[in-house]
This record gives C-alpha cells, structure tokens and sequence, in this order.
C-alpha cells in the first residue's frame, strides 16, 4: 500500500498539520496517512518506526511553518542551538529519510513560512530547497489549498474510499457521521457526549438555542479545547446550503480581530434521521458581558471602562461589516454581519469584549429549529430569528439583516450596559435604536467616532433634564437577563435565545 507521510515540528505547526491529517485521512483512508502522534504504537523507538513508515511511502509532505528553520534547544548543552543542525533532530531525520530514499517529498509552507534557501539548511537537507512547495494557509482558502494538495497526491497514490478505523480508539467514527438522532438529541443532548464531531470529541454538553446545540469538545488531534456548534436538521438538502454556509464560515474565519470569536472550521454531518452542519470555534473562558457589568465600580471608572467595551464592540462590528474575503468561486466578497447582537453573545477576555454566535442569515432559514419566537406580545414572529428584544423591526418582520439591523442591536446592548443620565450616550443609543433604518446612524464607524469623542472628554457630571429623559426605545432594553456565575452559565448564553 502506498503512503503518505507527513513530517513536521510540534513546536512550529501542531495545529494546522492536526487539519491537514484530518483532511487527508477522509480523502485517502486512515491506513495511508502516517504522522507520529497517532501512528507510532507507545513506546516504540521513533527511528526504527519513521525508517519502517518511509519504506512503503509514495509521498512525504514536509510541514515548513515560521519557525521551522529556527526552533532552537531550550536547555542543556545544546541551549540556543537550531534544532535542525541536530544530528539526532527527529525533524531532521524524517526529511533527510525521505530525501535519500528518492522518496516525492513536496515542502508544505504554512502559516506566514516561505521556503528556506540551501545555504540556511544542514548539508543533507540541501536538496530539499529545489523541492517545488506549495502551500496551506488557514482562513478562508484553506479549502482550496487542501483541494489543489490532495489532487496533487491523489495523481501518484489514486484515491480509494476511505474506511474508518474503530480498532485504534473505540469512540472512532467516520468524520461525517454521528451514531445518534435527531429526536434523541432533543431529548437528551447528552447523548453525544464521548463521541465524535469530525475530529472533534465531545466532552460536555454547554445548551441548546435557537439554531442548535452547543457543546464543548477537545481536538483528539491537537487536543486544544474547543466549543462545538452542532446546528438542528436542515429543512433542505445539506448538499443545496452547502454553498451559503462554506461562504459564511470563509468570511468568519478571515476575520482576525481581538474582538470577533475565531471559527476554526465546519463541515457537514450526518445523524441517523437527517443531515447539518457543525462549527468549530475558540473557547473563551470568561463572563458574558451581563455578569461583567454587574462587577464594575461605581463612578467615573465604571462609566470609562463601560465607553471602552462599547467601542470596541463598534469597532469589532465595523471590522466584520467591512471585511473582504474570497468566496468558494474565487471572487472577492465584502461584508459579514452578526445579526444577533446582545449581552449573551458578547464575552469578556479581561476587558476585551468578543462577539460570537454570528449567525449566516441564508443557511438560518433553512434550519428547522424549536419553533416560531414570539414577540412580547405574543403574537407570531413570521420569518425572523435572532433575539426578540434586541432585533430591529425590520429583522422581526421580514428576517431581513443589514448593517443598521446590527447597529439597533448594538444600541439595545449598550443600553444594557446602563449608562443611566448620561445625555450624550443616551442620545446616540436612541439614534441607534430607531425604528425607521434610514434615521439610524449610516456606519458602524460612525458609531465608533461618535464614542471615542466621548471617550475623550473629561468624565462627564452632565444629568439629563427632567425634560427629555431616556427614549422609551432606548429603555426598553435596559433590563439585562439575570446570569448565573461560572464558565458553564456563560457558554449556555452563547446561542441561546435569552
């Protein structure tokens, strides 16, 4: 059997060579894909296993990433010394391996790596430099890097349909599939805790909400924490949305902002009684904004650092509504929305506030969730999703999402952050908070100039007169849902419809 083996160096590309395995496993099989972590049995000499694997191998990928060349001893003798001028270098074996058995090695840059010169390498590894490389940068085009990588292997190993392998590790099971249904999900979501999500195990279940079940996994690969998005059955093929949820997740992972959760990935999934989709996405181990403001002190430090949160969920949102990215066709695309802006779905690194849960409005109305929500009043909502108290009219209504939608329900969440009489926010947050789009501010980026203004006045002691008062609209919104402490509570908030 002809295998593909993959070289590369924990310290400088664990995590994308863990996506790289992942993908080549499904396109080629589990027996013909060979990395150390999951290949060499305990206890077993690395050499004598990578000479073994290297003798039945067709192709060797040689992971390159930023520090690949540079990754120097800690400590010990060889304290500050380059890795790969290391005889007993494991990296450096591999390749000079591969290289002297006229094994096809092809150099895979990642990261922001470009390919080393001969003169920067050992001797024996000098011909890895007249290698062709090509490369696999994470974010957006990471799909289509993986497509050109594995039509390149497929060319000299050919493809055959890959078979899971269960005898490795018991919880094992095709990518793709899960061994559960829907309707048990529903009634019991902890029904999928041990088992796998793609690559992902499931280690706890966090809630459900208006879209799907969240749940938190580790990378069995990686073994980096993760949060699981796992979405209700599609009322339409998985095949027909594919399209408009591969284009939302490629804006999503391109963005790159302190304040917007990173999304690793998604992928289709099958159940036992229909098909969706999961996301993958950072863990962040803080409190949802409600529990944050409820620590502030008092005064003018609260009201300051209350400013800086609210400018830095504008400027995350002006980030996201400006962002450019490729689609799947290859054609520049411009603009990602949230669309369900509120204190849940804003969590706290420190002071740093992070947006998650962004919703992707095409592949939302296809997913066959708990039911219609319903308006205070509790008359229908046709069409609409997102939360009921922070939505604009218009996204109540008709379902329609756009950047001043966005920018109402940023204004509903910085009423919630409680600047009491304070005129000049109360006054913007009305402006954000009107029905009509059209009297809304234009931009995000007007909302944030017209906060770092504030942000740059002394603290105010300004009241607002008995005359004007809190715009009823405004106000509406002033009443936070109460939140439990502790990681768990924070992560249920997260998707759901609270």
């Amino acid at each position: 059997m002809e295998r593909i083996f993959i070289s590369y160096r924990r310290q400088d590309s664990a995590d994308i060579t863990g996506r790289i395995y992942d993908h080549l496993e499904r396109e080629f099989g589990t027996e013909r894909v060979f990395m150390d972590i999951d290949s060499i049995p305990i206890g077993q000499d690395f050499r004598r296993a990578i000479d073994a694997a290297l003798e039945s191998v067709r192709i060797a990928l040689v992971i390159i990433g930023e520090q690949w060349l540079d990754c120097r001893h800690p400590s010990g003798p060889r304290k500050g010394e380059r890795r790969i001028d290391d005889d007993d270098d494991l990296v450096r074996l591999e390749v000079e391996t591969a290289l002297a058995k006229d094994i096809t090695v092809i150099p895979v840059l990642v990261g922001e790596a470009t390919m080393p010169a001969g003169d920067q390498l050992p001797a024996a590894l000098a011909p890895l430099a007249l290698r062709n490389a090509t490369e696999v940068r994470s974010g957006p085009d990471f799909r289509l890097h993986m497509q050109r990588l594995t039509s390149a292997i497929g060319a000299y190993v050919g493809r055959v349909a890959p078979t899971p392998d269960v005898r490795a590790e018991p919880m094992k099971v095709v990518a793709t599939a899960i061994p559960a249904s829907f309707d048990e999900l529903k009634t019991d979501p902890r029904a999928l805790i041990g088992r796998r999500v793609g690559p992902y195990a499931v280690t706890s279940f966090i809630d459900s909400g208006g879209s799907g079940w969240v749940f938190a996994a580790q990378n069995v690969r990686r073994g980096n924490k993760t949060c699981i998005k796992l979405l209700f059955p599609l009322q339409a093929s998985v095949a027909s949305v594919r399209r408009p949820m591969a284009r939302g997740i490629r804006g999503l992972s391109a963005l790159d902002h302190p304040g917007i959760v990173k999304v690793y990935e998604f992928d289709a999934t099958r159940l036992r009684d229909g098909e969706s989709f999961y996301i993958a996405m950072e863990l962040i181990d803080g409190p949802d904004l409600d529990e944050w403001i409820r620590r502030l002190p008092e005064g003018d430090e609260g009201r300051r650092k209350k400013l800086q949160v609210a400018k830095a969920l504008a400027e995350a949102l002006d980030t996201a509504h400006n962002a450019r990215f490729l689609d799947e066709t290859g054609f520049e695309a411009r603009g990602i929305l949230h669309g369900d802006i509120k204190p849940s779905n804003v969590l706290m690194r420190g002071d740093q506030p992070v947006l998650v849960d962004f919703m992707i409005a095409d592949v939302q109305r296809l997913i066959d969730g708990p039911g219609a929500q319903a308006t205070d009043a509790g008359v229908p909502i046709t069409g609409a999703f997102g939360t009921v108290t922070f939505m604009a009219p218009e996204q109540a209504q008709d379902g329609v999402v756009t950047v001043r939608s966005d920018i109402f329900s940023l204004g509903r969440t910085m009423s919630a952050l409680g600047f009491g009489q304070d005129r000049p926010l109360l006054v913007l947050i009305d402006r954000m908070c009107q029905p009509n789009p059209d009297r809304r501010p234009a931009s995000m980026r007007e909302v944030v100039d017209a906060i770092a203004v504030e942000l740059e006045r002394a603290p105010p002691t300004e009241t607002v007169p008995p005359e004007l008062g809190p715009s009823p609209t405004a106000d509406a919104a002033a009443n936070p849902s109460t939140a439990k402490p502790g990681l768990l509570s924070h992560l249920r908030r997260w998707f759901g419809g609270e």
